[in-house]
């Protein structure tokens, strides 16, 4: 398949899996992806050491999120937060056929989902970007978040195909999210091939 083909269809099978384990619904208006009476989260997945990568070591390779400048302005009463993500599939992009693209779901290994406050994106500069191609034109403002940058992680949870870290200046109980993983279990976490 196509990056860009993937590109468009993947997201929906990501936010679905985040609304569920957060409890939360998709978004199907402009705006933030996640929504309920109380906060809304903002989602951004990135695909963690593709099969395409395999000579690419772990530790090397770049863990980072695209936010476009404007998602940055959304203006509510509602506590606002990131959930940033790792996930990874069972197969390289370019092999995924026609068959595959029935449920994309089926291929997602696992996902890591950060819950982040809103205010931690403002340390990273914004780059103004613009350019065009035969069938598309851009001009936009991108932030570029990264991982190793994210808070301390206070609450780390299981949940169906993944795990939810809570991080430092989150509040916890606008998230429920069941029993948080003991030290001994989170040992057990570091298993998951992120």
């Amino acid at each position: 398949m196509e990056a860009r083909k993937f590109n468009t269809l993947m997201p929906y099978y990501n936010h679905r899996w985040a609304a569920e384990v957060l409890g939360m619904k998709l978004n199907q208006e402009e705006g933030p992806d996640l929504i309920d009476d109380h906060k809304f989260v903002e989602l951004k997945f990135a695909l963690t050491n593709p099969k395409e990568h395999k000579e690419v070591k772990s530790k090397n390779y770049s863990r980072s999120w695209t936010v476009l400048g404007l998602q940055t302005d959304y203006i509510t009463r509602q506590k606002r937060y990131w959930g940033l993500a790792l996930y990874e599939l069972s197969k390289p992009v370019k092999s995924i056929d026609i068959f595959d693209m029935k449920d994309l779901e089926n291929l997602v290994l696992s996902r890591e989902l950060f819950i982040v406050e809103w205010a931690w994106i403002h340390q990273f500069p914004a780059h103004h970007t613009n350019g065009k191609t035969k069938i598309s034109k851009w001009d936009e403002i991108l932030i570029y978040p990264k991982h190793n940058k994210l808070p301390e992680i206070i609450k780390t949870y299981g949940v169906k195909k993944g795990i939810v870290h809570i991080t430092n200046g989150v509040n916890l109980e606008n998230f429920k999210l069941g029993k948080p993983k003991s030290k001994k279990e989170k040992q057990g976490l570091a298993k998951v091939p992120f």
